[in-house]
């Protein structure tokens, strides 16, 4: 749930409506978290494939919108090799040890629910790019992303890709730093594109891309359309 937990708290914008919440939707085969943090959302599904060990067995399926921070205190208050029975009813969320369930936390519950941004259906631009990759060259040039006194366009970073290319770039017009990285196999990607990544949001963006298992992950851009906010979509 970590990275759910990260998206609702960190890099957030302040006054959006579902800052600091995640909704957590129980089904037969996994469970899924949802969180929006103004800029970032995610949405995740944990289940007994993707997590080893997990023992996940939904005995009522249902949903339940919760603190992000009281959800992840609530969880790190247990060892965590013990396994956790989840209830919930109208008022609160209660989590407590499967073998004594007389140790629990409870967290109390909100009536909205987090909704994914909805998504775009047409994409302008799409690059698959190995993780590694991608984690390696943003590392090399955040250093030299601009602040909030800076030119509004300094405070973004830039990835640049062609076939068998890829370019990293921040800068401050004061100084600049930039990446070539050049070969076959680790970039998929039809024509030249461009895709500029906000910083206060990177650092939460990145530390999800490191824990992910994926040898590659999808980038997609789409232009804001009648329906559809102007995103990038990265998949794992």
């Amino acid at each position: 749930l970590t990275p759910a937990v990260d998206i609702a708290t960190k890099g957030i914008v302040p006054d959006a409506p579902m800052v600091f919440r995640v909704t957590l939707q129980a089904g037969k085969k996994d469970l899924k978290a949802t969180a929006h943090g103004g800029r970032l959302a995610l949405r995740i599904a944990i289940d007994n494939h993707s997590v080893e060990d997990l023992d996940y067995d939904c005995k009522a399926e249902g949903s339940a919108t919760v603190h992000a921070q009281h959800l992840a205190d609530a969880v790190n208050s247990f060892p965590a090799t013990e396994d956790l029975k989840v209830k919930a009813n109208k008022a609160e969320l209660k989590i407590s040890l499967a073998s004594n369930p007389d140790e629990f936390q409870t967290a109390p519950i909100y009536d909205e629910v987090v909704k994914m941004p909805k998504m775009a259906t047409d994409f302008d631009k799409e690059i698959t790019i190995k993780r590694d990759v991608f984690l390696r060259g943003k590392d090399r040039v955040f250093f030299a992303v601009g602040s909030s006194d800076d030119r509004e366009t300094f405070v973004y970073w830039a990835f640049r890709s062609e076939k068998n290319y890829a370019r990293f770039v921040a800068g401050t017009g004061a100084r600049f730093a930039v990446l070539d990285i050049k070969g076959k196999s680790f970039i998929e990607t039809s024509g030249k594109n461009e895709i500029l990544f906000p910083k206060e949001q990177t650092d939460v963006m990145a530390s999800i891309l490191k824990k992910a298992d994926a040898d590659k992950i999808v980038l997609k851009q789409a232009k804001r359309a009648k329906d559809t906010p102007d995103q990038i979509v990265i998949a794992c």
